[in-house]
């Protein structure tokens, strides 16, 4: 296997209906919403085949621990909260929340400041 990489989302899924490549990575949520949005292409996204987990972040100046802290309440408060009823609003046509909701405790901590 050679992994390619492209620029852009489309160009990789264009590469795929075209069979110039034999598959697609990226979150799977997002393969989700391209297999549904080609219901022509017949784009099948694994169930079975996960590669890892994917951590999403902000970029902070160092020594910056209270908008840290600020952030992680706020981000904490949104995923208890909101999250689950935003995921329906914004995705409900290419999946269901069940088993996808971020850990709300699991948010890395702040950096003490120097």
């Amino acid at each position: 296997m050679h992994p390619l990489e492209e620029t852009t989302l489309e160009t990789c899924v264009d590469r795929l209906v075209a069979g110039q490549v034999v598959g697609v990575s990226t979150d799977r949520v997002v393969l989700e919403g391209v297999a549904n949005s080609r219901p022509g292409a017949n784009l099948v996204v694994s169930k079975d085949f996960l590669l890892g987990h994917e951590a999403y972040g902000i970029g902070l100046p160092n020594n910056f621990p209270r908008t840290c802290a600020f952030l992680n309440t706020k981000i904490k408060e949104f995923i208890l909260d909101h999250w689950q009823q935003k995921f329906r609003d914004n995705l409900a046509d290419f999946a269901t929340p069940e088993g996808r909701m971020p850990d709300p405790n699991g948010l890395d901590p702040c950096e003490p400041e120097d």
